[in-house]
């Protein structure tokens, strides 16, 4: 039997006190995130080109997502912000966090 499906809802809003790679000091920061819910979802919000070291985006994103994946104990997001780069944009940050610590209980 197929589970349902449901939507999962997150504002990405914004980043504070990012650090600038050494490869790339010169110029202003230019970043964006990218989330993903599961292995096989990413989802990317649009570049901030004016906020540097604090980007703000207040981008919102959705995933669909079974009910099982919403309640399991180990289910996780990843979030990874990416400065844009001459050859390849590299990762600035990371964020790792289960969904039980940002979604409550049903």
């Amino acid at each position: 039997m197929e589970e349902m499906m449901r939507l999962l809802n997150i504002n990405l809003i914004s980043a504070h006190g990012l650090k600038h790679p050494h490869s790339c000091k010169l110029r202003r920061m230019h970043t964006y995130v990218l989330d993903s819910a599961d292995h096989n979802t990413n989802v990317r919000t649009r570049i901030d080109k004016f906020g540097g070291r604090n980007p703000t985006w207040n981008d919102r994103v959705f995933f669909k997502i079974t009910p099982h994946f919403l309640t399991g104990d180990s289910s996780g997001k990843t979030v990874e912000n990416f400065i844009i780069g001459y050859i390849k944009n590299p990762i600035i940050s990371t964020v790792q966090t289960y969904l039980s610590d940002i979604v409550p209980p049903s």
